[in-house]
């Protein structure tokens, strides 16, 4: 069945890197920040982000397995993933600010000196700060693809809302939400991701069949156990949707396809864009909308 299309309501996101009086003014997020609003992104990276970020893995790394310190601390790093990821979005977005905030960025995130996010542990544990910056990055990464495969989609999607963060990313092992703002069968549309990177740049779309799990996706890297916490966390969160489940596996920020802090596939890979559209469309990550009055 063909998904129709209903009205996408624009939510509210609070910027973490902008002061509560300015939150309080405008807290509504269209997309189309100012410069000076943006720049203030990359002192927070630099002072509360970078803390927060430090201070959650050695947490993540003492505490003991399954015990409720280490659950609080993955939901925290879950929704400073998320924030991260919706700041880099947004200058990503503005041709502009990338140019003019992008080295700046990259700096107070992958930056060789010591204060730099990758080197919060020491530089001889950058290699495990940078894989847990990976997700982040990988989120936008899948909007990319998805802008450039269907922009009229893209459009649908609210990037802040797309990455869940905290619990449901934490426990759940859900990483993305995608609203299209479709429906079937009288009930909204959901197509719940869980993305994983890949260093040689592959891209593959796996649809999850919640009646019939294998042993395993993405190569090995997702369990089949990790797929069944998705689809019955899902069904707990959104109960009066209709559901799909995939695991989506993208190059990551650091391999030859990408290469960037802002997820965006280089010009000499686009051919991977055709890639992504075809298994999208293939598996029904991406709806294929005929009905657009629904």
């Amino acid at each position: 069945m063909t998904d129709k299309v209903t009205e996408v309501p624009t939510a509210i996101y609070i910027l973490p890197w902008v002061g509560v009086t300015e939150n309080s003014k405008s807290a509504e997020v269209n997309n189309q920040l100012s410069l000076e609003v943006l720049r203030l992104g990359i002192d927070w990276i630099k002072s509360e982000f970078k803390k927060s970020w430090e201070e959650s893995l050695k947490k993540v790394e003492k505490a003991k397995r399954g015990s409720r310190e280490k659950l609080e601390a993955c939901v925290v790093l879950a929704d400073l993933q998320r924030d991260l990821a919706c700041f880099l979005f947004f200058v990503g977005q503005d041709s502009e600010a990338r140019k003019e905030l992008g080295p700046g960025i990259r700096e107070a995130i992958f930056g060789e000196r010591e204060d730099s996010l990758a080197n919060c542990l020491g530089k001889d544990r950058r290699g495990l700060v940078e894989g847990s910056l990976a997700g982040a990055i990988s989120n936008l990464t899948l909007f990319d693809l998805i802008s450039r495969a269907s922009p009229n989609l893209a459009a649908r999607l609210d990037f802040s809302t797309m990455i869940v963060g905290g619990k449901e990313d934490a426990v759940l092992k859900i990483d993305v939400v995608l609203d299209f703002g479709t429906r079937k069968n009288g009930k909204g549309v959901l197509r719940i991701v869980q993305l994983k990177t890949d260093r040689t740049g592959q891209v593959i779309v796996e649809k999850v069949d919640p009646d019939g799990l294998k042993t395993s996706y993405s190569g090995g890297s997702v369990s089949g156990r990790d797929a069944k916490i998705m689809v019955e966390g899902a069904r707990q969160m959104y109960p009066d949707c209709e559901l799909s489940f995939f695991v989506v596996t993208l190059p990551s920020f650091d391999s030859s396809a990408v290469y960037n802090i802002f997820g965006r596939i280089n010009q000499q890979n686009l051919g991977l864009v055709n890639i992504f559209k075809e298994e999208a469309l293939r598996t029904g990550l991406l709806p294929s909308i005929k009905n657009k009055n629904g």
